[in-house]
């Protein structure tokens, strides 16, 4: 089987273009992760369960993804003036 040039730029732009594409993916996952701990961090209210997207708030309540009750967040920064209160 003869392998011509056209071949292998087509290989190599598809295996370039797949690459690119997981690596964007991954890069929104983690800033993804990251701004949930930013927004962790600064709710006086969080889900025990740390895996909870979307668990914090800034009064007492129930998780809306796993129904638990919020707890005090004992790394609780205020955003007003980056102050660190540990409960």
């Amino acid at each position: 089987m003869k392998i011509t040039g056209c071949g292998i730029i087509m290989a190599l732009f598809f295996c370039l273009y797949s690459c690119t594409e997981h690596d964007i993916k991954r890069k929104v996952e983690d800033k993804s992760k990251l701004q949930n701990f930013v927004e962790r961090q600064h709710a006086k209210y969080v889900c025990p369960m740390t895996e909870c997207p979307n668990g914090y708030g800034n009064k007492p309540g129930k998780c809306p993804d796993c129904k638990m009750d919020l707890v005090l967040n004992k790394d609780y920064i205020d955003p007003i003036n980056d102050t660190i209160h540990n409960n």
